[in-house]
C-alpha cells in the first residue's frame, strides 16, 4: 500500500516534502565498482547543526542522497527518531520507528498511522559490506537526505 507522508519537525513545522514509505530499489545499493567515500548527512526535520556520519557514491534519488550508514551513526538516527515519533504522536501524524535486532545485526524500520484505520509497514534493513565496512540503507530513496556541505 503506497502512503504519502509529510514528517514534522521537533520544533512544530512540518517538512515541507512528501515521502513515499518503501520506494527501495537496487540503484540505492553501492555496485561493487563504484567506490564509497564519507560525508555528513542531515534533513530537514532534523534539529539545526545535527549531522550524520555516512557514505555515499554520489547516487541520487529525485535530488535526494542515498547515503549508507555504519552501525554508529544509525544508531545516532534511532535516537533522533524517537523525538520525532513522540511530538507525531502527540499531533497525530504518521511516522517511522528504527529498532535495533543485536541477533542478526539488522534495523527494523516501521512505519505507522492511525487515519480512522491502524497501517503499518515493517522493513527489515541487513547490513551490506562495501569497502570493508558494514553499511545499512536507512531511507535511502525514500528519506530527505542531503550531504552537508562545508
Amino acid at each position: 500500500m503506497r502512503r504519502e507522508l509529510t514528517l514534522p519537525r521537533i520544533d512544530g513545522s512540518f517538512c515541507p516534502r512528501v515521502l513515499h514509505p518503501y520506494e527501495h530499489s537496487e540503484q540505492t545499493l553501492p555496485r561493487k565498482d563504484v567506490t564509497m567515500r564519507q560525508a555528513d548527512f542531515t534533513m530537514d526535520c532534523y534539529p539545526e547543526n545535527v549531522v550524520i556520519k555516512g557514505y555515499t557514491s554520489g547516487h541520487t534519488w529525485n535530488g535526494w542522497s542515498c547515503p549508507l550508514f555504519t552501525k554508529d551513526s544509525a544508531m545516532q538516527i534511532m535516537e533522533l527518531q524517537k523525538d520525532i515519533i513522540a511530538y507525531s504522536k502527540e499531533m497525530g501524524c504518521d511516522y517511522y520507528e528504527l529498532t535495533y535486532n543485536e541477533q542478526d545485526e539488522s534495523f527494523e524500520l516501521s512505519y505507522r498511522c492511525d487515519e480512522g484505520e491502524e497501517y503499518e509497514s515493517v522493513e527489515v534493513i541487513h547490513p551490506i559490506t562495501k569497502d570493508g565496512l558494514k553499511l545499512y540503507d536507512i531511507g535511502s530513496s525514500n528519506w530527505c537526505w542531503y550531504e552537508v556541505q562545508d
